[in-house]
């Protein structure tokens, strides 16, 4: 059985579904009542010198939870999701590591949209419903040589959080837009478990149906919206996203590509 990127269709393929069950249930599960970040207690795991096994750390609650850049994660005691991933993709070049990106992305959506929603990937790595924020990713990766040698990919979804303080970006939750709650448990082991299936898709060269399936997720994509570019304020379209990760905009009847951290969405 073989789940095909863009329309979870089912096909026939033992060797591909016995390699992600492989993947999957070899994973080994830490559940935590309480830690600063669950990225930083993977880093800390691997430090005493993993040997080369996935695992995945989930916690009920984070003292100092870790977003993008200088940014942190804020989550109400035992309500949201917040776990990470630990796996090491020697096969992928680092010039390529966004990829990486793109499959957390992608199986966020595709969870969220089993569930009726239809999530929007904000780039660069932010999950969206309408405009408000329902989950964020943060993914550390170590390089050796030419390759990555592991990923810690850190997820914070809002599941059954009913009240936010006031962030730039308006915060939603599965709750609040689906009118129940969800275990924080089922969310992680459905995630992981689309993760697996998708990594091994990208092991086995499915890049291509993996990009599209993002882009066509992608937030404001093909539309005309501000951003602030070098204390600028300009009307461009993004158009997608390169394989270095960088936003693909067209601007003055020109296409420039901008890394993370050199350009801000005005909406």
């Amino acid at each position: 059985m073989k789940f095909d990127v863009l329309n979870l269709q089912v096909f026939s393929d033992a060797n591909y579904l016995k390699a992600c069950q492989k993947l999957y249930h070899n994973m080994k599960w830490i559940k935590l009542d309480s830690t600063d970040s669950t990225n930083r207690e993977a880093a800390r795991i691997l430090a005493r010198g993993n040997t080369g096994e996935e695992f995945v750390i989930t916690a009920e609650y984070q003292s100092d939870g870790k977003g993008q850049g200088l940014h942190s994660w804020h989550s109400n005691p035992g309500e949201n999701l917040l776990m990470s991933l630990v796996f090491f993709p020697a096969f992928l070049s680092a010039s390529h590591q966004f990829q990486l990106s793109r499959l957390l992305s992608l199986s966020l959506c595709f969870f969220l949209e089993e569930e009726g929603l239809k999530p929007s990937v904000k780039w660069p790595n932010d999950i969206l419903l309408g405009s408000s924020k329902l989950a964020g990713i943060l993914i550390e990766n170590a390089i050796l040589g030419q390759h990555l040698s592991h990923s810690i990919a850190g997820i914070g979804l809002n599941l059954n959080q009913k009240a936010f303080p006031k962030f730039p970006r308006r915060a939603s939750s599965f709750a609040l837009q689906k009118g129940c709650d969800m275990p924080p448990e089922k969310a992680a082991r459905r995630l992981t478990d689309l993760f697996s299936h998708y990594y091994r898709q990208l092991q086995l060269g499915g890049s291509a149906s993996i990009e599209k399936a993002y882009h066509d997720r992608l937030y404001l994509r093909e539309r005309s919206a501000n951003f602030q570019i070098n204390d600028e304020r300009c009307l461009a379209t993004i158009t997608g996203v390169n394989k270095q990760g960088e936003l693909a905009l067209q601007r003055n009847g020109r296409l420039e590509h901008y890394g993370q951290g050199e350009i801000v969405f005005i909406d």
